[in-house]
């Protein structure tokens, strides 16, 4: 409706088309409506031709035109698409909040062109539990924010129009069944909010990447990885010959903190460097886990481990306590030979300059 009377009035503003573009994407997410997008898109191409000059009189009825071809485009298609429990009013107002989503502009030949070129929001080791400040924090990660709306898996949390302006830094990938209500503090002084204006700690999703290698005291031979995460997290690593990322373990899904076993083996060698990337995401408050470990494989083999797929939010740390408590499991899995794997482990992933290590 707030759309259709901007139309009538003849008050028709970038940010208006902005808004339109981002419910668009926004939609073909939630809906997965397969051609939502094109539909839309071959909409707008027919209907947005001309001068974007709203002042000029002349051109103010053919730009009303215009925009009602995209609405009709856009509420043509949307009326056909489940769009599960998102609506208009919470995804417009988080479009252009402090904090959420970039938002684009219809650039050249449709492409989507980024507006704010403001520097990052940086946050640094923000599940620490203990205030180590020891070890550089070379694993740089991406945070993204369905704006409350509930994804049951990784999938719904990485597109362009969810990414934040902000940039995540952490030693390592060790975060133990914990309560997770204080979000994510910036160097700013600022906590990270929502699309509703609330701090951020739940429905958000994290793309962490780095550089794996061995120190100087670790021999080459044969690893298996694995995950332990509430709730999904998947973990790849860049074939050095392929320069392809092979998905090593996949523990994605709405689940209590689970672990998740590595099915084949990864040969690691002095010397080298192996880009990696790790997906998190945290579906509703208020746990959170997030560990990636490591061991030798077994000379035999075989890499079963009793404890692969037990999930439980009690069974590894009694997040009562602070900082959480390991329980006998975790205590198990570490005298069987798994370790989380070290800050020393960790290279940057690139030469940009990390402000939580200067």
């Amino acid at each position: 409706m707030f759309l259709l009377f901007c139309i009538q009035m003849g008050r028709v503003t970038t940010d208006t088309l902005k808004i339109i573009w981002e419910l668009a994407y926004y939609g073909q997410g939630l809906a997965q409506c397969v051609n939502f997008k094109l539909q839309l898109l071959n909409m707008v191409n027919r209907g947005m031709r001309g001068s974007w000059d709203m002042n000029n009189q002349t051109t103010k009825r053919g730009q009303r035109t215009r925009l009602g071809v995209v609405v009709l485009a856009l509420s043509s298609t949307w009326a056909g698409c489940n769009t599960e429990t998102a609506s208009f009013e919470r995804l417009s107002k988080g479009i252009f909040q402090s904090g959420v989503p970039t938002a684009p502009v219809i650039g050249g030949g449709g492409s989507i062109v980024p507006v704010d070129t403001s520097p990052p929001v940086v946050v640094c080791d923000p599940f620490s539990q203990t205030g180590s400040t020891s070890g550089a924090l070379n694993i740089k990660g991406e945070l993204y924010s369905s704006a409350g709306v509930a994804f049951h898996s990784l999938n719904g949390y990485f597109t362009p129009q969810q990414k934040l302006n902000a940039e995540v830094y952490m030693r390592k990938i060790d975060v133990p069944t914990r309560a997770f209500d204080a979000g994510f503090p910036a160097q700013n002084g600022q906590t990270l909010k929502d699309a509703n204006g609330q701090t951020l700690m739940e429905y958000f999703g994290l793309k962490f990447r780095s550089k794996l290698k061995l120190t100087s005291l670790q021999s080459e031979g044969d690893f298996q990885f694995a995950l332990l995460s509430d709730d999904g997290a998947r973990f790849s690593i860049k074939n050095l010959q392929s320069g392809a990322m092979q998905l090593v373990v996949n523990n994605d899904g709405d689940h209590g903190t689970r672990m998740e076993c590595a099915t084949s083996s990864v040969h690691l060698r002095q010397g080298e460097l192996y880009e990696i990337l790790e997906e998190y995401y945290q579906g509703p408050r208020y746990h959170i886990a997030n560990i990636l470990l490591w061991r030798r494989a077994p000379a035999s083999g075989n890499l079963s481990y009793s404890l692969c797929g037990y999930s439980s939010n009690t069974a590894w740390f009694d997040s009562t306590q602070s900082p959480s408590v390991p329980t006998a499991n975790w205590t198990q899995l570490i005298g069987d030979g798994w370790q989380v794997v070290s800050e020393e482990n960790f290279a940057p992933v690139d030469a940009s300059v990390n402000p939580c290590n200067s």
